[in-house]
């Protein structure tokens, strides 16, 4: 039910995680780390139900762990660089700016895309601080390159929603706030879709706070996610990233051409 408070009402829900001895483990940590995995699985299958646990997703949460060790890993060795891939304009084909994307130089083999190498570490609290290094570097990289190219260029680089929790996002913002007026209106932050499902009021409060800051928001991969039109109008975001999904096929398909 609805609670009142603060002159607001708000709303709450639970999300539980089960294990069961012995089946699931045979100590009371064990359990418990198998009845939180169960409990993250919940949340991530849409909040407020619950999850039995299951070898399954024991894997999971223990492929989790061992990835956001490699992640703080690849951190501390310097392993992390960032590689640019241009936005031409297809009327004029001039460079409009570029996306940068996190890459990870695992035992000097070459960037990969962080992703790629881990595809679970977008939901570690690690990846955090590889968004703030990814943040740094890129601002230093625009400082430079805005001595030899034109201005009015766009800058994009993606960040979690864990960078949008107040722990996170108060030191986000001083960063950025910190930026020169000229190079700041150049980033935009981009935010995917899929990250706003059962967006809480305070990421939405996030999100305007960077817009009044002058940081340009662009949403991703639009079609992976439970977005809807009347949604978009409320958020504050200057662009929208349509999923490549819904272009492949454009040229043949009118169903995708309508939808686009």
């Amino acid at each position: 039910k609805p609670f009142a408070g603060g002159g607001t009402t708000g709303f709450t829900s639970v999300s539980i995680g089960i294990a069961l001895y012995p089946r699931d483990a045979q100590d009371s940590q064990a359990l418990i780390d198998c009845a939180d995995a169960a409990m993250y699985s919940a949340k991530s299958a849409g909040r407020n139900g619950f999850r039995f646990h299951s070898t399954a997703l024991g894997q999971s949460y223990r492929n989790g762990h061992a990835q956001e060790s490699d992640l703080r890993g690849a951190l501390e060795r310097n392993e992390l660089s960032l590689l640019y891939q241009p936005q031409v304009s297809l009327r004029t084909f001039r460079i409009l700016g570029c996306e940068a994307f996190l890459c990870w130089n695992r035992l000097g083999n070459g960037p990969v895309e962080l992703e790629a190498s881990l595809p679970l570490a977008r939901k570690t609290e690690c990846i955090v601080e590889c968004e703030r290094w990814a943040i740094d570097a890129l601002i230093s990289q625009v400082e430079d390159w805005s001595r030899l190219l034109a201005s009015g260029l766009t800058y994009s680089i993606d960040v979690s929603s864990l960078h949008l929790r107040p722990a996170h996002f108060e030191r986000l913002a001083n960063r950025l706030a910190d930026t020169a007026d000229d190079l700041r209106s150049g980033l935009e932050l981009e935010i995917r879709e899929a990250d706003l499902v059962d967006c809480p009021s305070r990421t939405l409060d996030a999100l305007q706070r960077m817009r009044d800051l002058g940081i340009p928001l662009m949403l991703d991969q639009i079609g992976l996610g439970p977005t809807f039109l009347s949604q978009l109008k409320k958020l504050p975001f200057r662009r929208v990233k349509l999923d490549l999904s819904l272009i492949l096929d454009l040229e043949t398909n009118s169903e995708s051409e309508t939808v686009v």
